[in-house]
């Protein structure tokens, strides 16, 4: 027995060795499982000299215990070789070849644990006396042995083929380092499979010849650490990447005697090899080690060389690195690319050329339709004609919107955009840009709501036209992509030195995107992709000129957003303080910003005049010249007008004018010239002279400014602007302020106190016949909610927040303010999913929505009994008022079709044809052509 006890004490010490050594290198997979494989082998050979131990006193339970802990053991260090051949080699095995192996490995374990019950792993594990005196097993191997030792033998003929593979593919067509990795890993392959046969023909002894297998692997381990660096990976790799990389590297002593370079260097200057002093000899490369030249030209090619010291962690200096790259191919390209940066300023060149002459031929004609629709809008008392004339205006307003979107686009890419510095007052722009928000929404169920952090200053000092462009910009697509649910603005922000900080956030409930659409969101010309956002107009320009100009405010924006869920824009600029008195806004109405507006809800009234104002408007076209006089007569001033520059200079000989409006581009003398020309005469040196243009691309404020213009207008011309400059310029004594009209009393408003007609008829243009319409409408509606309304808030909290929700807009579309703030709580309570403060509130709103309904039915059966029982009883409808309407209807044309129906109702019928009468008159409301048509064609047929 003494000399397989040496034998494992040796093994033992073997692998001890290399545990240590496994220890000393870096952390690693690999490591982990040569460090595990080694502790497993180290438990193995413990346990079989424990068991020769055992053996010189018969202890028989020990040992079988022992036997059977040692094949437990056994069986795990294969696990451990398998898995470590395949993190070595790096082949994907098929996850089911894995789940096999170890599932028959667990299974087989299994068994040998709980053997004493069954014996399918030993049939007979027995101890007996030997001959020596000694002790030995007596066994008989079950099944489970023989197949576990069939698992163990597919193991290893396993491993050996992945490592035969690799070794294939390594031994050819890689570096010297990992060819020897290779052929270490195709030796220890071979282990696994001699450890198997070893375990076999262990037969019945006490000694196991397997310690001598794993010794002898581990004496492999040691050596391949030691001698090959075999753990060693990232010394390996950096040599590998400096001898492939696609640039030369020469390394130097301190004497600059060469002392080795990369392959590059052996392909490119193979000079280097064949003369020892080649660096020192060679005049370009001994100006690189000197420091007189950082190129060369060598054989046709351009090098950049760039010269290192080499220096230990201590510091001191042990040598050279000179890198060589090869530039040949990059001065090409650079020189191509200076060609295409020159083609490509041509090009943008041209294209601002091109815009400027089609931005000009845009904006002339619509100076013409804005004009004379704003003027026809204001002069117009033909009601029929209003919705026409406003539509055209609201239209060619989008159109100009385009044009401008385009113009800052350009501006911003060429970088003539320049931010003015200009006390403003944030209370004005928030009510500036509420008013566009309420103009904007139309007929859209939506609440608009704006937030302001406390301490949030009211004035400050920048470009306050660019600011509220940003305002705009954002709540425009806020309204765009949502239909309905609530816009709201938060402001806030803090001081950073001597500027602020200003957050601004625009949260709507919209159509929301995905991450892709909001990724690219900020891009030129890029849209949502939504089949609910097809309808919508747009370029997709308005969100990239706004995250241009907060970035000209040293600003960013960002979006969040979920699709069908709603869209938050964040954004933030800087802009100076200009009064740090906190800003405070009571709850901004519709109202109230109209009020503040003075506007009523579309164009902006007249209130100012100028009787006796001498202008002189000179323009080369008949179209613009009309226009401004028209424009100039909504201010009460006869303007006179020119053609011509010339013809200007003649009539500023002979008289003094309080403004001069002077084209920029006519043939042959063009506004600059005339201007300068005008300067030289007595009437013209203090003359205030406003340049009117077209062009918004080559031509902005400050050019005009020095140009000697005292002030510039863009076309098409907008009433704010012109007024602006007529008051700027007109001597005071002049101007005159109109009387205000006193607002319409309307016969309706008392008939039904809890409604304000007077908003109710503001919010659809002023057309009290539009508000009767609206009126019916809102109570055929508001009976149904009031039929399903209970039921909603007891079963469905979600249904009930949309139907209150529609109640709230429908409410404040008629002037019921009262019910619509009702409503709101309600839905907020809704939102809370508070039920039982719903159900306490609920007969209140129910009332009030009854009491409002009650006075709109009280005030239509009026309105319509005052029609209704003017006339004659008539046992059948007039045949001639039926045609006029059939015809009416074949024509789309719905007033007239209205007319013929008052007339009608102006007698009285039959209770059949009355029920006729109302039916068509349900159906010309709802604008039901088919279904009005199909009734009339009945009733003709019925009465033959």
């Amino acid at each position: 027995m003494g000399m397989p006890l040496v034998i494992n004490t040796i093994c033992i010490v073997i692998i001890l060795m290399a545990i240590y050594c496994l220890a000393g290198r870096k952390e690693s997979r690999g490591r982990r499982i040569n460090m595990a494989s080694m502790l497993v082998s180290l438990i193995y050979c413990f346990l079989v000299t424990v068991g020769e131990l055992l053996c010189m006193d018969y202890v028989p339970q020990l040992l079988i215990i022992d036997r059977m802990v040692s094949d437990f053991v056994f069986g795990i260090l294969f696990i451990f070789y398998y898995h470590y051949i395949i993190y070595v080699t790096g082949f994907r095995i098929d996850r089911k070849i894995t789940i096999g192996f170890m599932s028959a490995y667990a299974f087989f374990l299994l068994l040998l644990l709980t053997d004493s019950s069954h014996h399918w792993f030993y049939r007979k594990l027995d101890v007996r006396t030997g001959e020596n005196g000694y002790f030995k097993f007596q066994i008989q191997h079950g099944i489970g042995f023989y197949l576990f030792y069939a698992v163990l033998l597919l193991t290893s003929f396993f491993c050996f083929y992945l490592a035969w593979k690799y070794y294939q593919n390594t031994k050819d067509n890689t570096g010297q380092m990992r060819k020897k990795r290779a052929h270490i890993l195709l030796q220890v392959s071979l282990l696994p499979l001699m450890i198997a046969i070893l375990y076999l023909f262990e037969g019945k002894s006490i000694y196991s010849p397997v310690c001598i297998g794993i010794g002898l692997s581990a004496l492999l381990l040691i050596h391949a650490l030691n001698h090959f660096n075999y753990m060693e990976v990232i010394q390996n790799a950096k040599a590998l990447v400096a001898d492939n990389m696609d640039l030369g590297l020469l390394i130097f002593d301190t004497e600059e005697h060469f002392l080795e370079a990369n392959q590059f260097m052996e392909k490119h200057f193979p000079e280097v090899w064949e003369t020892p002093d080649f660096v020192k000899e060679c005049e370009e490369f001994h100006d690189v080690m000197t420091g007189k030249r950082s190129k060369i030209l060598w054989k046709g090619r351009n090098y950049n060389c760039q010269k290192s010291e080499v220096r230990t962690q201590s510091g001191v200096l042990i040598g050279y690195a000179l890198t060589v790259y090869d530039i040949t191919d990059l001065e090409e390209y650079s020189h191509q690319l200076e060609i295409l940066k020159e083609e490509a300023e041509k090009a943008n060149a041209q294209k601002t050329k091109f815009l400027t002459n089609v931005t000009h031929e845009i904006r002339t004609p619509m100076n013409t339709i804005l004009g004379m629709s704003e003027i026809a809008i204001r002069k117009n008392t033909a009601k029929d004609l209003e919705g026409p004339l406003k539509t055209v205006y609201r239209e060619g307003e989008g159109v100009l919107e385009m044009v401008n979107s385009l113009l800052d686009v350009s501006k911003l890419e060429s970088g003539t955009v320049e931010l003015s510095h200009e006390k403003y007052e944030m209370e004005r722009l928030l009510y500036e840009v509420s008013n566009m928000v309420y103009m904007n929404m139309h007929n859209q169920d939506l609440d608009y709501r704006i937030e302001i952090e406390e301490g949030f200053p009211s004035a400050f000092y920048g470009d306050r036209m660019r600011v509220k462009e940003i305002f705009q910009n954002l709540l425009g697509n806020a309204i765009k992509y949502t239909e309905s649910g609530t816009i709201t603005l938060s402001l806030g922000g803090e001081r950073e030195e001597n500027r602020y900080k200003i957050r601004l956030s625009v949260q709507d409930t919209g159509v929301g995107m995905d991450e892709t659409d909001a990724e690219q969101i900020f891009q030129r010309f890029k849209r949502t992709k939504n089949a609910r956002t097809e309808k919508v107009f747009g370029a997709g320009l308005g969100l990239n000129i706004t995250m241009s100009l907060v970035k000209m405010m040293d600003g960013n924006i960002t979006v969040q957003s979920r699709l069908n869920e709603g869209t938050t824009f964040l954004a933030y600029f800087y802009q100076e303080i200009a009064d740090s008195e906190a800003l405070f806004i009571k709850n901004m109405t519709r109202e109230r910003a109209v009020a503040y507006m003075e506007s009523n809800g579309f164009l902006e009234k007249i209130h100012v005049c100028f009787p006796g104002a001498h202008i002189l408007l000179v323009d080369d076209m008949e179209s613009n010249l009309s226009v401004e006089q028209g424009l100039m007569q909504l201010y009460g001033i006869e303007p006179e007008m020119v053609n011509s520059g010339r013809k200007a200079l003649e009539l500023v000989k002979k008289r003094k004018y309080d403004i001069i409006f002077l084209d920029h581009m006519m043939p042959q003398m063009d506004g600059i010239e005339t201007l300068q020309r005008m300067r030289e005469l007595e009437n013209g040196k203090d003359t205030p002279i406003v340049a009117i243009t077209a062009n918004a691309v080559a031509f902005t404020t400050d050019f005009y400014e020095k140009s000697g213009f005292d002030d510039s207008l863009t076309k098409p011309l907008h009433t704010t602007e012109l007024l602006e400059v007529l008051k700027r310029f007109i001597p005071d004594k002049i101007q005159q302020k109109e009387t205000e009209e006193q607002e319409e009393i309307l016969p309706i408003k008392s008939l039904m106190p809890e409604i304000d007609c007077t908003i109710g008829i503001r919010n659809i243009g002023g057309n009290i016949e539009k508000y009767h319409e609206i009126l019916q409408v809102y109570y055929r509606e508001m009976s149904q909610m009031l039929e399903v309304l209970q039921d909603y808030a007891n079963e469905d909290l979600e249904q009930f927040r949309i139907s209150v929700h529609g109640i709230k807009g429908s409410s404040r579309n008629i002037g019921a303010e009262d019910l619509a703030d009702e409503a709101l709580r309600l839905e907020e309570l809704a939102k809370e999913g508070k039920q039982a403060e719903i159900l306490a509130k609920l007969d209140e709103f129910l009332n009030t929505l009854d009491e409002v309904m009650t006075r709109v039915d009280t005030y239509l059966k009026d309105a319509s009994e005052q029609v209704e029982r003017d006339g004659d009883f008539l046992p059948e409808l007039e045949l001639s008022s039926v045609y006029q309407i059939l015809k009416a209807l074949a024509e789309f044309d719905m007033d007239e079709a209205e007319e013929c129906l008052k007339e009608l109702y102006k007698n009285r019928y039959a209770e059949d044809v009355e029920e006729v009468l109302e039916e068509l008159k349900r159906y010309i409301e709802d604008l039901d052509y088919k279904h009005a048509t199909s009734l009339l064609e009945d009733y003709l047929k019925k009465i033959g």
